[in-house]
């Protein structure tokens, strides 16, 4: 059986959004599909984050596919290149990036700075593990600047892009409970 991971993203649950749809969806395609509540959401610090999901990254060993959303696919990343994994599928819906912390700042989010910068002072160094990444990106999301999306294109290789309109940062609050096109990509 095929495994999947789905990482929900900063102050979220494996509920929001369009989670439980992409995980009755892929069921139907016969996927085991793991879906961890994140410790302490409203103040993510990577090591903790990193250290709940490498348990069960560890003991299943080979994965399929890994979908992020927001917060989710940087500890996607980290996850990926931690546990050194090889030929997987990553699929990032409106990924943060290592500046979203000093934009959160500069909007005066300032009681999440503190934590959110754990996951900008880890390097990351890619190593190519024949990973590929689709990342999909609205033109209107409120928190992640379209341009700096380009930071996932320099720091990987085969990368895809999906660019939708009126799809927000594709959480709850832009209506966007199901994602069809990231289906025929899995």
């Amino acid at each position: 059986m095929k495994k999947a991971l789905l990482l929900h993203g900063w102050c979220g649950t494996w509920v929001n959004h369009w989670f439980p749809w992409l995980k009755k969806e892929l069921e139907k395609k016969w996927y085991e599909v793991f879906t961890p509540d994140l410790p302490d959401t409203e103040h993510p610090v990577l090591d903790y984050q990193l250290n709940e999901i490498s348990e069960i990254v560890h003991n299943f060993g080979i994965w399929d596919v890994i979908v992020g959303h927001s917060l989710g696919c940087q500890l996607a990343l980290h996850a990926i290149h931690y546990h050194e994994l090889h030929k997987v599928q990553a699929i990032f819906v409106w990924p943060s990036y290592p500046g979203t912390t000093e934009a959160l700042w500069e909007a005066f989010i300032w009681e999440s700075y503190d934590y959110l910068v754990s996951y900008n002072n880890v390097p990351l160094e890619f190593k190519e593990l024949d990973n590929s990444y689709v990342i999909c990106l609205s033109e209107d999301d409120e928190f992640i600047d379209l341009e700096e999306a380009e930071w996932y294109y320099c720091m990987l290789e085969d990368v895809e892009y999906l660019e939708y309109e009126n799809k927000g940062h594709f959480n709850k609050k832009s209506n966007v409970f199901e994602l069809p096109d990231i289906l025929e990509y899995i």
